[in-house]
């Protein structure tokens, strides 16, 4: 490998890297310093694969998250109710759709 492609593959390492620069705060159902995108990311994890005795299934800090980035929406007390609601059931269409009436008022 010459210098040139060393070059261009740090560029490329470069712009792949994130760095985590969302807010951080104290977790404490786990007990520990959590960044806002950690914590969304174990919400959304957690509910994906229905880990339900996770501290993370209930967590409003998650579901806070969820409703202001995932749907870029206020996140008020109704719609995170919504979105815990939401993500803890496995829900029919019906109850989905109306649970995202509520999410969208």
């Amino acid at each position: 490998m010459n210098n040139a492609d060393e070059t261009q593959l740090s560029k490329l390492q470069r712009s792949l890297s994130t760095v985590d620069r969302s807010a951080r705060f104290a977790c404490v159902p786990r007990d520990s310093i959590l960044s806002e995108a950690d914590c969304m990311d174990n919400f959304t994890d957690v509910h994906a694969f229905r880990r339900n005795d996770d501290p993370c299934w209930a967590c409003r800090v998650g579901a806070r998250l969820r409703v202001e980035y995932g749907h870029e929406l206020e996140a008020t007390e109704e719609r995170v109710d919504a979105a815990v609601l939401l993500a803890s059931r496995i829900s029919p269409p019906a109850w989905a759709y109306r649970i995202l009436r509520i999410i969208n008022k």
